[in-house]
């Protein structure tokens, strides 16, 4: 399954930018690549959002990756991101965990 992806609720602010944007988790300032700051715009803040559904924005905003996996290169960033604190990614079950 791909599963769902929401911001956690650490994340206290989110500074957009021409080239980066920078996330505050807790008390810490986290400056993104393009991407991660796509990804953090394509997830929001108003729930779960299906990581297809994220998948496809970014194919929309970069391209397709080289390798053809969209899915799977948006779920690998996404982990990345749940690294730092800024998004939980489920599994796909009923209650998201």
């Amino acid at each position: 399954m791909s599963g769902r992806v929401r911001r956690t609720g650490r994340v206290r602010d989110v500074y957009p930018g021409d080239e980066e944007c920078a996330v505050m988790v807790d008390a810490t300032v986290l400056v993104l690549s393009p991407l991660a700051g796509a990804l953090v715009e394509l997830v929001g803040e108003d729930g779960w959002v299906p990581v297809p559904t994220v998948a496809t924005g970014l194919v929309e905003r970069f391209g397709a990756p080289p390798d053809g996996d969209a899915l799977g290169g948006t779920l690998a960033a996404l982990h990345e991101l749940a690294e730092q604190g800024v998004v939980e990614v489920a599994d796909g079950s009923p209650r998201g965990t």
